[in-house]
């Protein structure tokens, strides 16, 4: 199935001019293959895209076409002629944009803010450790939007990074933009995001809010903890030893990509990284029963240390009371990790609690023997 479509922006500066060609394969299983291609008077875009991963793109600036695909695939080529191609292409669309500009000079301009505006971190944090934000902003035409980071109130360049615009089947677009940073207790972050369509940018607040505990529960905590660990590491141990190639989800998060509203349709995204080796396997769950409906998940994505990311979502209508799950299987773990996420109130996980109400345990188990013991020692002097 062949599908094209051509959108003509006009805009005070920029005039962009994209083309969309939507092809499904014939496999077991379908899979969209999206190119993209587009100009303005100072530059232009031309890329490949595969289940909404980029596989390919032409960097103008280098003159040359740059294939950003990870090493756990086959590697897929568009030929030698690709970049000639992608030139060829900028030449017609700079025509177009010309011709575009005397028949469209008095046509009104349309424009559709961003419908939703999320900003999160890909890991759960922990302090001095770096760790990612991102910034994701879908709804808006046309494309692109310009993203401004800021820490502690003050502009952020270093590290940062924004994505093409993509493409939504309703014709509008999606982007996100990553800031990588290391979080120290009370630094505030913000995303602000501008478009022609809005009066002043949107933004998003983030803070390093990591709750200290007292010195007293932390020595409690931590002797149990140091009892407990003792007999766990050496059964870690031997599961590391027996199973060297394989590691479990390092950060597992469940949330809306939009604000929730009741009877409007809205998108769960189930967020998994730092395993190996690829992929997961992600169930999802309503009110206690299987959701295959309106689901879908992307190819695994290589981070810098080897391991992978990957992000599940689930299309669905809120209503009051409903209650979803999502279920992530790997070969590194004995039982799925589990996400729960209702209409009202998002459950946080209980794993910390858990180990540190264990450790606890065992700790004054300790404690008390010792007690004894010394207390009969007593006696018998």
């Amino acid at each position: 199935m062949m599908k094209t479509m051509m959108k003509l922006m006009k805009m005070s500066e920029l005039l962009l001019i994209l083309s969309c060609v939507l092809c499904v394969s014939f496999c077991e299983d379908d899979h969209q293959d999206l190119n993209i291609f587009g100009c303005s008077d100072s530059d232009g875009e031309f890329m490949y895209t595969l289940d909404g991963e980029e596989v390919y793109y032409a960097d103008f600036n280098k003159g040359e076409g740059v294939y950003p695909q990870p090493p756990f695939i086959n590697h897929i080529s568009y030929g030698e002629g690709a970049y000639e191609q992608a030139l060829t292409l900028q030449q017609i669309c700079k025509a177009n944009l010309k011709n575009s500009r005397i028949g469209m000079k008095d046509i009104p301009v349309e424009s559709d803010p961003p419908s939703g505006h999320t900003l999160y971190s890909t890991d759960e944090v922990e302090l001095g450790v770096q760790n990612t934000l991102i910034c994701h902003v879908t709804g808006f035409y046309p494309a692109p939007v310009k993203v401004e980071w800021t820490k502690n109130g003050k502009t952020v360049t270093e590290g940062t990074s924004i994505n093409v615009p993509y493409p939504n089947k309703d014709r509008s677009f999606s982007q996100s933009s990553r800031l990588v940073f290391t979080p120290q207790q009370g630094d505030m972050y913000s995303c602000s995001v501008s478009h022609p369509s809005l009066s002043k940018p949107l933004t998003r607040i983030w803070d390093v809010e990591v709750q200290q505990p007292g010195v007293g529960p932390a020595v409690f905590c931590g002797l149990g903890l140091t009892i407990g660990l003792l007999g766990v590491a050496a059964g870690t141990f031997f599961l590391i030893k027996g199973n060297e190639c394989s590691y479990p989800p390092s950060g597992h998060t469940l949330y809306s990509r939009d604000e929730v509203e009741l009877g409007v349709q809205n998108t769960l995204i189930c967020h998994v990284t730092g395993f190996f080796p690829a992929p997961v396997k992600v169930y999802w769950t309503k009110n206690g029963k299987t959701v295959t409906e309106g689901t879908s998940i992307n190819i695994p994505y290589p981070n810098k240390d080897r391991s992978f990311s990957q992000s599940s979502r689930l299309v669905f209508t809120p209503q009051q009371g409903d209650m979803y799950s999502c279920s992530v299987s790997h070969p590194s773990l004995s039982q799925p990790l589990t996400r729960i996420w209702d209409v009202e109130v998002q459950q946080p996980g209980v794993g910390p609690a858990v180990f540190c109400g264990l450790g606890v345990t065992i700790g004054l188990l300790g404690v008390a023997a010792g007690t004894f013991f010394l207390i009969k020692g007593n006696e018998c002097s």
